[in-house]
């Protein structure tokens, strides 16, 4: 079956549960059958594979790969996450590093260890120094979902202990989606927590603060409430400064008919506060509206990208694009590429921009849930008046069931961009998969 590729969509949910089955109609995700191990993958395999398609050949360790998130701090020095299995029920952290001419592996401490059962996801990277990297996600133990923070030092990665607000026995669920910094001494990590119950799943939002010696839970609202079946998820943290960071993500229900809508936060240096987002989607029972990633060109110039639309039947879901002015939160037009009508499957998962008239957003379109469509890479381009659509290869192929889906987007120059993300050609097994821009067009890496 699909997963859900994010949290309510983006995020790694329990599959066979009520979420992770709101989370398939919301996005097109990876078709690999859900491990016993890690909430968000399909099993993956041993080995590796070194596949050229178009350029220096991207790293496809095991039988199955995915590339969440990436970074750059210079056109030579790139870092990319994610997470590989190299063996049937073992699911491993995924490091690249891009050198200039290549990527290549990097070594990594699996805190949940290498063998079957064992559950290790990365799902962001940053990098406030060139030799002081951070890398968040979860992994597994005990029936545990624990949250994961490495650092790299210029040389080597090393876990650093992290709170476990929502327990470390089995039913507890810490995990960690986005991370931002300021300085070597001023991180905000952001994702979920809570408790696997009887009577349900109760999910809160999660903010860890990095101050240069620990990780620290920090105190923040739950709009979605506290009761079973609640849902309150942080997927995205950015920072301006020390007195200006936001953090978007969902809240909701899954009681009754499931309901979710967007939620941003807002740090003024002293503590994080609700702040009104629009729903495009509207708020009543089975509205969809989630916000996946966001970044900043400036204090008064911030995107988040995600989607929205219904579960009712039929279903359909669109691209959604905020803008936040310094002071609210606004919709804006995007293009479509699914189109509009019943059906419909648009998603964008990650955006970053290097000014104001230069950002990227990049997700999915097309369907392989229902019916015999293929999901295409999506990439929307910023030029300070509007979004529009860029053409994008998509190495998995356009046939029937093909899959192609990119998560994450980082410049290093207006000229110099990587697009990472996932590809399955029908009947395949996943791999990641790497786009690079060169000013000019789009190409496989």
């Amino acid at each position: 079956m699909n997963v859900g590729r994010k949290r309510l969509g983006r995020a790694a949910l329990v599959a066979g549960t009520a979420l992770a089955a709101m989370a398939i109609p919301m996005t097109t995700a990876y078709a690999a059958p859900a491990s016993p191990a890690i909430r968000s993958g399909g099993p993956l395999p041993g080995g590796s594979v070194m596949l050229t398609l178009g350029g220096a050949a991207v790293p496809k360790p095991g039988t199955f790969s995915v590339l969440d998130d990436v970074y750059c701090v210079g056109a030579a020095r790139c870092f990319a996450v994610g997470f590989y299995e190299p063996a049937q029920g073992a699911e491993l952290n995924e490091m690249l590093r891009w050198n200039g001419v290549k990527w290549r592996r990097s070594d990594l401490p699996n805190p949940s260890g290498t063998g079957k059962g064992a559950g290790n996801q990365l799902n962001g990277i940053r990098c406030p120094g060139r030799r002081l990297c951070w890398a968040v996600g979860f992994y597994t133990r005990g029936g545990a979902f624990l949250n994961q923070a490495l650092r790299w030092n210029g040389r080597t990665w090393s876990e650093v202990s992290t709170p476990v607000p929502g327990g470390s026995v089995a039913g507890g669920i810490n995990e960690l989606f986005d991370v931002t910094c300021l300085s070597a001494a001023s991180c905000w990590a952001v994702g979920e927590y809570g408790q696997f119950g009887e009577a349900g799943e109760t999910l809160l939002n999660e903010i860890l603060h990095w101050n240069g010696r620990k990780w620290s839970l920090v105190k923040i609202p739950d709009p979605g409430g506290t009761a079973p079946g609640d849902v309150n998820v942080l997927q995205g943290v950015r920072c301006s400064s020390a007195t200006s960071c936001l953090a978007v993500g969902t809240y909701g229900t899954l009681s009754g008919t499931p309901t979710f809508l967007n939620q941003s936060l807002f740090w003024n240096g002293r503590k994080w506060s609700l702040v009104k987002t629009p729903d495009p989607a509207g708020t009543a029972a089975g509205a969809l509206n989630q916000l996946f990633r966001m970044t900043c060109a400036s204090p008064t110039s911030c995107w988040a990208v995600g989607n929205d639309g219904t579960s009712a039947s039929p279903t359909h879901v669109l691209n959604q694009v905020l803008h936040w002015n310094g002071r609210m939160w606004s919709a804006v037009s995007v293009p479509q590429p699914d189109g509009t009508g019943s059906g419909a499957s648009n998603t964008l998962f990650g955006t970053f921009c290097s000014s104001a008239t230069n950002c990227w957003a990049v997700g999915e379109y097309g369907s392989t849930i229902a019916g015999s469509g293929a999901d295409h890479n999506e990439l929307l381009h910023w030029t300070g008046s509007r979004w529009s659509l860029v053409a994008a290869p998509n190495p998995a192929g356009t046939a029937p069931h093909d899959i192609n889906e990119l998560f994450a987007v980082r410049c290093s120059t207006r000229r110099d961009c990587w697009a990472v993300g996932y590809q399955q050609r029908s009947g395949g097994s996943g791999q990641n998969q790497a786009l690079a821009w060169n000013g000019a067009k789009w190409t496989v890496r």
